[in-house]
């Protein structure tokens, strides 16, 4: 699964960043966030356990046409992937300036399961 993210703040400071409300420093972190972005790509891996089952059954309509219908069900277990950002507000996507402590993102699905149903119709020459 590919994964990308590209979030871009607003380069005007009055519009809609309220970051440091009530803070002495209120304009020097609001002129920090103006323009920043955070941008993310990555292609997610995870190793899935799935069991699936198909049923079906085939009809003979005359002695060279039958009808056929299958269904399939596959259950399958949740899928989950995680990574650093590439830049996290305009800044490298870090927690402490030496880089030690990078902020992760994670990405997961409940499950993945999906049901098939077919119909095929063949003809014999």
């Amino acid at each position: 699964m590919d994964y990308e993210v590209l979030w871009e703040r607003t380069d005007n400071l009055d519009d809609v960043i309220y970051a440091g409300a009530d803070l002495a420093n209120e304009d020097e972190i609001r002129r920090n966030l103006v323009g920043g972005d955070t941008r993310a790509r990555q292609r997610l891996r995870d190793r899935l356990s799935a069991v699936h089952l198909t049923v079906g059954v085939g009809y003979s309509l005359t002695e060279r046409v039958s009808l056929e219908i299958r269904a399939r069900h596959l259950w399958s277990s949740e899928f989950g992937d995680g990574g650093s950002y590439i830049t996290l507000r305009g800044h490298p996507s870090e927690l402490r300036r030496d880089g030690s402590e990078p902020v992760r993102w994670q990405v997961g699905t409940e499950d993945t399961n999906r049901t098939h149903v077919g119909l095929r119709l063949n003809y014999r020459l």
